[in-house]
């Protein structure tokens, strides 16, 4: 009966110190992101850290986690919580009036290397936009930098758009030199050059300016362009129209001004000029540049006999003229088209000067004017009318 007695005892202070005893911390056992995989998770319950490692460029502000911890334990923030993780992240545990707190700490691969698989361009023009694919180009382009590298491995910065990951658009410089270049790319502290090369050629030509946009089938069109090597490449002019188009070679080079002798064989008309390097067979590509073509054989203008700096009102203005004999004419009139205001002038001809005489409205403008003229018969009917390079100006 004593022996009885003394193993309850026993027993009882056992289930005491038993009951006194603590239970373990809590813990997270597994800690995951939806939709992603990642590269490695090391979870340390000492320290009570979570390091997590993802995929380079996952967006770390919205991830949604799904944590696992013992039966019995609360966490906040709560599993499925979409949580942003650019920073750390704390998590409170509680279990059995036991509270700690988890640290997550969330980084991304280092940027892998880039390659270029293709350069989508066996050539292109300098000045002129290219492609690259490949993979691993980034998110960002103020990461990027792209080069042109020739056969010595001189390298030229090119400006780039991103595309996206595995495009990106690059421009090269009109001042580019030909021939053949590699790409290279750096993204942050990575780089990669093509296996391919791409072939800049010399830029097409680019007009600048026409010395007259209205001329005689006859006569000499000057211009200037840039571009322009007449060393080493062949030049035409090219006239285009709706029902007609010309390639005139080029006739005199003289001060950067290259001069094409319209051939009496081209029509009248409005045309669109273009430079047309012949050895590369490269158009240019402005349009504005427009040239009225007159008949040669028909009346016309093309200067005003000496031309004075300024004009006032009432004063006379002679033009000289040319085939004005060979239509029946009764009245010349004289348009002078200002930036505000157009002013009409009937003109005197005097066939033994074969000159044209204006006196100037008494209340004219001050200003620039550009003259045209309208030749009419006797029946008040325009016979015929062109316009002029001519510009006189008229001061107070």
């Amino acid at each position: 009966m004593k022996n009885i007695y003394i193993l309850c005892c026993l027993f009882l202070i056992i289930a005491c110190e038993t009951e006194r005893l603590p239970s373990n911390p809590p813990q997270i056992l597994l800690f995951d992101f939806n939709g992603i995989k990642p590269v490695s998770i090391d979870i340390n319950h000492v320290t009570k850290t979570i390091s997590i490692i993802l995929p380079y460029q996952t967006s770390l502000s919205t991830l949604v986690p799904q944590i696992e911890t013992e039966t019995g334990t609360t966490i906040i923030p709560a599993s499925g919580i979409a949580q942003n993780f650019d920073k750390e992240v704390y998590y409170t545990l509680t279990k059995d009036k036991q509270k700690v707190i988890y640290t997550i700490k969330v980084s991304l691969c280092n940027q892998p290397k880039p390659s270029i698989s293709e350069v989508k361009s066996d050539s292109t023009e300098a000045g002129f936009d290219f492609e690259v694919i490949g993979k691993n180009f980034g998110k960002f382009s103020l990461d990027i930098q792209a080069f042109l590298i020739d056969n010595t491995g001189k390298e030229t910065l090119l400006k780039h758009q991103l595309i996206d990951s595995t495009q990106i658009r690059l421009t090269t410089s009109i001042e580019q030199e030909k021939g053949w270049y590699q790409v290279k790319l750096k993204v942050k502290n990575q780089e990669t050059i093509s296996t391919s090369k791409i072939w800049i050629t010399y830029p097409a030509p680019q007009l600048t300016s026409l010395e007259k946009i209205n001329l005689l089938n006859s006569d000499t069109l000057w211009l200037k362009g840039k571009y322009l090597d007449q060393n080493i490449y062949q030049y035409q002019l090219f006239l285009s129209k709706t029902d007609k188009s010309y390639f005139i070679d080029l006739s005199a080079f003289n001060n950067n001004k290259f001069g094409f002798i319209l051939s009496k064989d081209v029509t009248i008309g409005k045309y669109v000029v273009q430079i047309y390097n012949k050895t590369l067979k490269q158009f240019s590509r402005e349009e504005n540049f427009q040239l009225e073509i007159y008949n040669s054989y028909q009346p016309f203008i093309k200067e005003i006999f000496n031309l004075k700096e300024a004009y006032k009102p009432n004063e006379k203005v002679v033009f000289k003229t040319l085939n004005f004999d060979k239509l029946e004419i009764r009245f010349f009139q004289v348009s002078l088209q200002g930036n505000n205001k157009t002013y009409l002038q009937n003109g005197i001809y005097d066939i033994s000067k074969q000159t044209l005489s204006i006196e100037l409205p008494n209340n004219i403008q001050a200003g620039n004017y550009s003259v045209s003229l309208s030749l009419i018969s006797s029946n008040n009917k325009t016979n015929y009318s062109f316009n002029t390079d001519l510009q006189l100006t008229v001061k107070d």
